[in-house]
């Protein structure tokens, strides 16, 4: 359509069709359907297993699922992550990618007297079209801190 050139995918199991990369009557490429996302916890982090966040920042593709926690990949590629918790004394969590942890993080203080510390964990990953990727939080000693102190965000890289 009017000089330009658009590849479009539709990833296995999935009736719907993602527009990929666009080049247009300039010859630059574009990406306009780039998956992202960026999600907080509007209560605290209170226990162990998977983090749902469930305040939706933004979403682009509508890959983040709020009712589990997971991202799932709308087409196969490199993906960024990153997920920060903001805790008391002790906090063990992960990233994993169809329930297999592959980044690891932790804060842990030497005495209980030392205070909120936030952690961030950075990975990149390569997923498949359908992988999710999730967080998982193994220990905590005390409650997280609600809000944008704990966050989830992702994006395709190429």
């Amino acid at each position: 359509k009017n000089g330009t050139v658009t590849l479009v995918t539709s990833p296995a199991n999935i009736s719907t069709t993602y527009e990929g990369l666009t080049q247009n009557e300039e010859g630059h490429v574009t990406n306009s359907s780039q998956p992202y996302f960026k999600v907080n916890k509007t209560g605290r982090i209170t226990g162990t297993g998977v983090v749902i966040w469930n305040d939706e920042v933004y979403d682009n593709g509508g890959n983040y699922d709020t009712s589990n926690g997971r991202f799932t990949a709308p087409t196969a590629g490199l993906y960024w992550f990153s997920a920060k918790i903001n805790a008391y004394d002790r906090c063990d969590f992960w990233l994993q990618k169809n329930g297999t942890r592959f980044e690891r993080g932790q804060y842990n203080t030497d005495s209980d007297d030392v205070g909120w510390w936030s952690n961030q964990l950075t990975s990149i990953i390569e997923l498949s079209a359908n992988d999710y990727v999730e967080v998982h939080v193994s220990e905590l000693n005390q409650n997280s801190d609600p809000g944008e102190w704990v966050s989830f965000m992702g994006y395709l890289i190429c």
